[in-house]
C-alpha cells in the first residue's frame, strides 16, 4: 500500500517501511511480504528480506506498518505494527534503493525463505514452492534495461528511482502500475518529517496527483483528481 525505501536525510535505517493493506481485522495465514534483488550482474531472484505476517491481524484501520523495531513513523491508532529488526540500525542491509520488487505472497505448504534465489536460471519467472500465488507486486528499475521488475508492476518517473511509493486511496486493484504514484522526497531540513514529495515534476511519476503525500499507518491520500 505504501513503501519508504530511499529515506533523503541521513541512514536509510531505521527510516524505511513497507505498509500493507487488507481487510480490517482479518488474521493472515501464510502471507510473506519480500523484497528482490533485480539487478543484472548481482543476485537476481534473490529474496533480500522476508517479513511473515502469518498470525498478524490486520489492524482496525485496514493497515499493517513494517518497521523497525526501535525508530521510524508513528502509526495512527488502528493500525498493526509489525516491528523487525531487519529495518533497524545496525543491520547488514537496508531496502533496496535500485532496482528491486517488493511482493506480497500466500505459500501455505512451503514458507518463504531469507536469502534463496527465486530465480535460479535468471529468466525473470519466478521459481517458487509448490502453491505459492503472488498476490501483489510493485517495483522499478534503477536504469539497466536489462535489469528485471518481478510480478509485472514497473513504476517510473523522469529522473532517478523512486525513494517513496504510494497506491491511490480508491484503487485496490493487484498487479496495476496505474493504482500508484510515486517519486522523491523532499530533503530534511525542508521536512523533517520526510513526509512531503518534491514537486519538481522531474522527480515525480507522470500520475502524480495534487496533495500527493506520504501517510505511514494512516489511510493514503489523495483521490485522483
Amino acid at each position: 500500500n505504501e513503501l519508504k525505501v530511499n529515506p533523503p536525510t541521513g541512514a536509510d535505517l531505521p527510516n524505511e517501511f513497507i505498509e500493507i493493506k487488507g481487510t480490517p481485522s482479518a488474521t493472515l495465514n501464510s502471507i510473506y511480504v519480500i523484497s528482490m534483488d533485480g539487478n543484472v550482474g548481482t543476485d537476481l531472484g534473490k529474496a533480500e528480506h522476508v517479513f511473515d505476517l502469518n498470525g498478524q491481524t490486520v489492524g482496525t484501520n485496514g493497515l499493517i506498518l513494517i518497521k523497525s523495531t526501535t525508530d521510524g513513523p508513528t502509526a495512527a491508532p488502528g493500525t498493526t505494527i509489525f516491528s523487525s529488526t531487519a529495518l533497524d540500525v545496525g543491520s547488514t542491509k537496508g531496502l533496496e534503493n535500485d532496482t528491486s520488487s517488493y511482493l506480497v505472497i500466500y505459500s501455505p505448504t512451503n514458507p518463504i525463505v531469507l536469502g534463496t534465489d527465486y530465480d535460479s536460471n535468471d529468466d525473470g519467472v519466478l521459481d517458487l514452492p509448490a502453491g505459492a500465488v503472488v498476490l501483489d507486486a510493485v517495483g522499478w528499475r534503477d536504469g539497466g534495461v536489462t535489469d528485471l521488475v518481478y510480478g509485472g508492476v514497473t513504476l517510473t518517473q523522469t529522473n532517478g528511482t523512486p525513494d517513496v511509493a504510494t497506491r491511490f486511496p480508491d484503487n485496490d486493484t493487484a498487479f496495476s502500475a496505474t493504482a500508484w504514484y510515486n517519486g522523491d522526497l523532499l530533503f530534511g531540513s525542508v521536512d523533517p518529517t520526510e513526509i512531503q514529495y518534491d514537486i519538481n515534476p522531474l522527480f515525480l511519476s507522470a500520475n502524480f496527483p495534487a496533495g500527493g503525500l506520504l501517510t505511514p499507518g494512516d489511510p493514503n491520500a489523495p483521490k485522483p483528481g
